[in-house]
């Protein structure tokens, strides 16, 4: 089916029928996709219905009927990956993993040579790769691949050339003719076995949209006291009469005024190519259309609306000099994230247009971003000054990317200080910022002691007992602990990278500094884990294990979490989450729907069971998973629960009671909030049942 048709649905307000339309048409190709770029067998299903839920949000705003949705779908895809890879580094990437991947591999692809080919094209940067699984494997154009790498066509030869040559390298006479075997390459990906279904996601779409809409809090009561106002006050005033406005009408002004507004803050001449401008236009267009079916719209839909516009429509600046005036802490609204990364991406945009559109060489470019803390003391076009003016205050700095095709955005982390040093309980988030910014001149080269840092990070720990959870969880120091804590005992080169030296001793410097620390620091948090570390180390004549740099240390900082071990990490690579789940499911079928077929599962296999039993759905079996307490528990999404979390944790295995957490970490480019959900199992004549369930985050009676 052509991309025209499908875009006809969503333009005649048959979501449903386009959304379906467009998932059986690109989904084997997504999830080949996805794993081409290096994805996991075990995540493509996870990454695959990341990309649909994101394109299905701007599919909810109505595509443009000459949008391109191949490029489209590539473009999310491409930045869904990204994302995907980010959390994992975070999750410690294993040679087991690598060795997984080797074997699913061999089973499905019949030459060895297109084995090591995508392992090889596996090692290449990403800028190369992605460049040459597009142009050769899904057939781009030079001209698609930079729009979908936002890139000029020329330097998408240029990568294209370069990756090749990369992969010439590593053959010899087996791959005399390089275009052949990439080429080939597709059928072979063709091979292998899919693991999404368009039911699959369906529902995962469908949830999606029910979830968004129960999100969204009325605030109306002012609001509807003076709409009656209006009715019933206003009319007994004959000469004040005013025509009547529809509310459709009402909807456009109140779009106009927001957008000014959003104008006026940027300082900026035009605002109308914004990406979020025109998503707030798409949501005055929804309205309209709600009113023209006539559905039913009441207050709380038109507030809906109008919280709809009001988000997409507010730089970082409003937000924090609105916070600020209420004595409250920006950095932890709950859009906060949502509008920061909107602004960065349009701002980028429109500072890239605006040096195209005065066609500025590389050498004024890169002069321009030198000097952009001074932008008034050089020669440049006005609109320039004053976007670059923009940038700086809503707290972004001008990066040029290494191959000075493009530019691009970072958070200026100081920028928030100006907002929040006068609001009360700030101090821990102005320590924060410290920390970042030395760390940011850490790993630029300067001499920064690390001790140092880690020390300031417990001292938080230890100060602010009652922020605990903001600071270490929605701010992610536990994180940056952990990576902090980690070079400070194997000294990696550079930040986010798990590559440390395994063949070479520790220098003799860093050996005494590390048995100062044990010998000096008993009282420390990180006491347990560099004693641990140092012993390890000794024994191996001060040689690094590369396990020790590949496990988890967040979770000194974060309650109740603190006496883990390694074995306290349960697996998240598969759903359900325990290999057994499937069979234990068909035993209870085969044993007419008995409980008793359970008897010999773990609590691990019954939590497992629960989550898949909840999702597929059967709900006789979730019910009689639960004990007479757990009857009330609140709904849960368990696949959407395990698909976002970071850690999947046994934190208490006793004879009878157990306790299990799933917990994620904030994340800006997918929009989810941070949650701990904590569940409690207790056995009842000999079989494991769901007694509890709470969100840490949410309540201090979790179960520890």
């Amino acid at each position: 089916m052509e991309d025209q048709q499908i875009i006809s649905y969503f333009l005649n307000n048959k979501f449903e029928i386009g959304i379906e339309l467009f998932i059986e048409k690109y989904r084997s190709i997504v999830e080949r996709f996805v794993f081409q770029l290096g994805v996991h067998p075990n995540k493509t299903s996870d990454v695959v219905r990341d990309a649909f839920l994101k394109i299905s949000k701007s599919f909810k705003n109505y595509p443009d009927q000459d949008t391109n949705l191949s490029t489209l779908l590539y473009k999310i895809t491409l930045n869904v990956v990204k994302n995907y890879k980010r959390k994992e580094k975070r999750k410690r990437n294993s040679e087991e993993k690598l060795k997984q991947q080797h074997e699913f591999l061999t089973d499905y692809f019949e030459n060895k040579i297109h084995v090591l080919l995508h392992e090889c094209i596996q090692q290449l940067e990403d800028k190369y790769k992605f460049a040459l699984i597009l142009y050769y494997i899904h057939d781009k154009s030079y001209e698609e691949i930079a729009v979908i790498l936002q890139i000029s066509p020329d330097a998408v030869e240029n990568k294209i050339n370069l990756g090749r040559e990369s992969l010439k390298k590593k053959f010899t006479t087996e791959m005399n003719d390089i275009h052949k075997w990439l080429k080939s390459l597709n059928e072979e990906y063709k091979k292998l076995p899919e693991k999404t279904s368009t039911q699959q996601l369906l529902h995962a779409v469908k949830w999606q949209n029910e979830k968004k809409k129960k999100n969204w809090i009325p605030k109306i009561v002012v609001i509807f006291g003076l709409v009656l106002f209006v009715l019933f006050a206003i009319p007994m005033f004959d000469d004040f009469q005013q025509p009547t406005i529809t509310e459709q009408e009402k909807m456009e002004q109140y779009f106009e005024r927001k957008k000014e507004e959003y104008k006026q803050s940027l300082g900026v001449e035009s605002v109308d190519n914004f990406i979020q401008v025109k998503q707030a236009k798409d949501v005055v267009i929804l309205f309209r259309d709600k009113l023209v079916t006539g559905e039913d719209t009441d207050a709380d839909d038109i507030q809906w609306y109008k919280d709809m516009i009001m988000t997409l429509l507010t730089t970082p600046k409003q937000l924090a000099e609105e916070q600020r005036k209420e004595n409250t802490i920006f950095l932890n609204h709950p859009d906060y994230y949502t509008i920061q990364v909107s602004n960065h991406t349009s701002l980028e945009h429109y500072l890239s247009s605006l040096f195209k559109k005065h066609s500025l060489d590389k050498d004024l470019q890169q002069e321009i971003i030198n000097n952009q803390e001074s932008i008034d003391e050089i020669d440049v076009p006005e609109d320039i000054v004053s976007a670059i003016d923009a940038i700086k205050d809503n707290g972004y700095i001008i990066e040029q990317l290494e191959d000075a095709t493009s530019l691009s955005l970072t958070v200026d982390e100081s920028w928030a200080i100006q907002y929040i040093q006068d609001v009360d309980g700030s101090e821990p988030y102005v320590h924060v910022i410290s920390i970042q910014e030395d760390l940011d001149s850490y790993y630029n080269g300067e001499p920064i002691n690390l001790k140092d840092i880690l020390l300031r990070i417990e001292e938080i720990y230890t100060t602010y007992p009652d922020d605990r959870h903001t600071i270490f969880v929605q701010q992610e120091l536990a994180l940056i602990g952990q990576y902090v804590l980690i070079d400070y005992l194997f000294v990696r080169d550079k930040f986010n990278s798990y590559e440390i030296d395994t063949k070479n001793p520790l220098s003799e410097e860093h050996q005494r500094e590390l048995l100062f620390f044990v010998h000096n620091h008993h009282d420390s948090i990180y006491w347990s884990v560099v004693n641990e570390v140092v012993q390890e180390l000794q024994r191996n004549n001060w040689i690094p294990v590369e396990e020790l740099a590949h496990q988890e240390y967040w979770y000194i900082f974060v309650e109740p979490y603190q006496n883990l071990t390694k074995d306290s990490f349960l697996s998240l690579d598969k759903w359900p989450v325990v290999d057994t789940t499937h069979d234990i499911y068909q035993n209870y079928i085969e044993q007419n729907k008995q409980l008793t077929a359970l008897s010999d599962a773990s609590a691990s296999e019954v939590l497992s069971l629960f989550m898949y039993a909840s999702v597929k759905p059967d709900e006789k079996l979730v019910n009689k998973l639960k004990t007479e307490n757990g009857l009330e528990i609140a709904i849960y999404d368990w696949y959407d629960i395990w698909r976002n979390s970071y850690y999947f944790i046994e934190l208490k295995k006793e004879e009878d009671k157990a306790v299990y957490d799933f917990i994620s970490f904030p994340n800006i480019y997918t929009e989810e909030e941070t949650f701990q959900i904590s569940i409690e199992l207790i056995k009842q004549e000999g079989i494991w049942l769901i007694n509890r369930i709470y969100d840490r985050t949410k309540t201090k009676e979790a179960p520890s």
